[in-house]
């Protein structure tokens, strides 16, 4: 039996002010397709049943004791603004209703059961360090507010794939399994206060569109365990001091070649 048939009823669970709602109740969410894209779900309240004398009828009827399209109260809602987070099907819900009108219902949040527990725990201690955001699929938003660890980390379902950003250390680590790209359609600009490194396992490419430019203030270095190759249609060294050494064989070829 869906709410309109009770409210609209004169069994004495009618619409008239005693049969008003004005504390919470709790129901399961059925529906999250709002056909008015509201943001609205509708909510299934198994109490109800204990209205009905014919619980095996009110199971096999669709049209079950659910509420009208209740819309869900966010912490900023505004047009095309706001905190978007839905409950899904099946979720335990609290609901209040404006007015105590049942046909206004409002979604005041959602309640974790015996069934459906906690994604974390309270730490031992009870110093309630943790705040975290776990998304269906496994995705983690976690503030750690330890006065040892303090830290803010984003994780992927995976598990493999973070950002993480530890406070104590004024550290911030990315973590990817696979490739990391960045791009960006203006200038990339990356300073260090102290020594920079880049390094790989296997091949490193630095190319340039148009030019390149590497320089040091004091000394460059450019070495190879193996071979060393410069080329270029044009290639000029200078120096107020050059020197060529070789411990072996040294080879100065060209078609034309000058010194001095």
């Amino acid at each position: 039996m869906s709410l309109t048939r009770l409210l609209n009823s004169s069994d004495g669970f009618g619409a008239d002010e005693r049969h008003k709602i004005y504390g919470v109740v709790v129901g399961i969410v059925v529906d999250i397709q709002d056909p008015l894209n509201m943001g609205r779900v509708k909510v299934n309240f198994p109490w109800l049943a204990d209205k009905e004398a014919d619980t095996v009828a009110m199971e096999k009827d669709k049209d079950r004791a659910h509420s009208y399209w209740a819309r869900v109260m966010s912490f900023m809602a505004g047009a095309k603004r706001g905190a978007y987070f839905m409950p899904e099907p099946k979720d335990e819900v609290l609901v209040a209703f404006e007015y105590g009108e049942m046909d206004r219902p409002v979604v005041l949040g959602a309640l974790w059961n015996k069934e459906d527990m906690p994604p974390e725990s309270m730490d031992g201690d009870g110093k309630n360090d943790l705040r975290a955001i776990h998304s269906r699929s496994g995705h983690k938003f976690i503030f750690n507010d330890s006065d040892d660890a303090p830290s803010i980390q984003i994780v992927d379902q995976t598990g493999n794939n973070s950002i993480t950003i530890e406070s104590k250390d004024n550290k911030m680590t990315i973590a990817v399994d696979g490739d990391l790209e960045i791009k960006a359609g203006g200038k990339v600009a990356i300073s260090a206060g102290q020594d920079m490194e880049i390094s790989t396992q296997t091949k490193l490419t630095v190319s340039a569109q148009s030019s390149g430019k590497i320089s040091a203030v004091t000394g460059l270095e450019i070495s190879s365990d193996a071979t060393l190759t410069v080329s270029g249609m044009s290639t000029t060294v200078k120096g107020t001091t050059v020197s060529v050494n070789g411990s072996g064989v040294t080879e100065v070829k060209g078609g034309l070649v000058k010194i001095n």
